[in-house]
């Protein structure tokens, strides 16, 4: 049956059966949705409703004399109703708003990170101390083109080495210089190699770097080794890092206190392929990934709820969390949703 098919008690039955599993973690059984929501039929429909939804596929009896557990299916219907919602439709939630001091406490701890690895060092954090699950964010993604640099002093025989992105990530690099180089030189390179990004969009390629390499005559020793850096951040820009956050909090739900049943999760979260290929690419909107729909098979006694983060209106990147299927799903994407307005916001400022 599909889900246009449910008639309105059997949906409030079912919303009724999912919001106490996910404030429980045990089987539901008719008595206690008779008892605790105010559905206005008898225990006998109730029972009757819980039946039916189980023949559907929204409800699981572990064991004949057990409650019901939501299914995978019965989590996506309840979700699509979330999100249709924010679009005009009814929701089984009502909506969820954040309170002011969430709101308060993520633009805080947000808003003084200039640097875009620390505000996403930190975004992952905060997004894993409110939802108590693991938390990921992806470093700007591969097409990140240069957009100026920075050679700035340090010693005799050093100078540091800024690279900045079109997106604002910035890359610090130590060059060891062959001869000593006043402020002055410095400044000419880094203005000599930010005007020559600018004329090739910043796309850095091997044969434009060699045209770059033979314009300065005066200072052809720092230029090459501006160069050389210059080519080992071509290499390795193409590669997206993710930061991960309270990988332990998944051993603090009740699905994953068997540790057999943990490791597969945990080794997931530690394997920066499978990351990858759960959260990317980039959702336009909050994306939300339950159960089997994940495509690692190590993830699919979990869901994911992911949102991508901008800069300049271009999604860059993704932020968002790993849990049980059996989450407050509400909450949980509210939470999401800021989180990565406000790492937008504050990215596209550093920017």
């Amino acid at each position: 049956m599909l889900a246009h098919e449910l008639d309105a008690r059997k949906e409030q039955i079912l919303w009724a059966v999912i919001r106490e599993y996910v404030a429980r973690a045990e089987p539901v059984p008719s008595e206690v949705v008779f008892q605790k929501y105010p559905l206005g039929v008898s225990p006998a429909t109730i029972r009757s409703g819980m039946h039916a939804l189980t023949e559907m596929g929204y409800l699981h009896q572990p064991h004949t004399s057990a409650g019901r557990v939501p299914t995978d299916r019965a989590y996506r219907l309840y979700v699509d109703r979330l999100l249709a919602a924010e679009r005009g439709s009814a929701s089984p939630e009502g909506g969820w708003r954040l309170s002011p001091a969430e709101r308060d406490r993520i633009r805080r701890r947000l808003v003084a990170r200039e640097v875009p690895e620390e505000a996403l060092e930190e975004a992952v954090q905060t997004l894993a101390s409110l939802t108590e699950y693991p938390s990921v964010a992806s470093t700007p993604r591969g097409s990140r083109r240069l957009r100026h640099v920075h050679l700035v002093p340090l010693a005799e025989d050093r100078a540091l080495l800024v690279l900045v992105a079109e997106c604002g990530a910035a890359e610090q690099r130590v060059l060891r210089l062959e001869r000593p180089a006043s402020a002055e030189e410095l400044e000419e390179v880094s203005r000599l190699v930010s005007r020559w990004l600018e004329a090739v969009a910043g796309q850095v390629q091997g044969e434009s770097l060699e045209r770059l390499a033979a314009q300065a005559r005066s200072h052809r020793e720092l230029l090459a080794s501006v160069v050389a850096q210059l080519r080992r951040a071509t290499a390795a820009r193409g590669s997206v890092r993710f930061f991960v956050e309270g990988v332990a909090n998944i051993l603090k739900q009740p699905e994953f206190q068997d540790v057999r049943r943990a490791r597969p999760v945990l080794a997931a979260l530690d394997r920066q392929e499978v990351l990858r290929d759960v959260l990317l690419p980039a959702p336009p909107e909050v994306h939300v990934r339950i159960g089997r729909e994940n495509p690692v098979d190590d993830m699919r006694d979990c869901s994911v709820v992911a949102a991508a983060y901008r800069v300049g209106g271009r999604a860059v990147g993704v932020v968002g969390v790993v849990g049980p299927t059996r989450m407050p799903y509400a909450r949980t994407i509210a939470l999401v949703r800021y989180l990565a307005q406000t790492l937008s916001e504050t990215l596209s400022r550093a920017d």
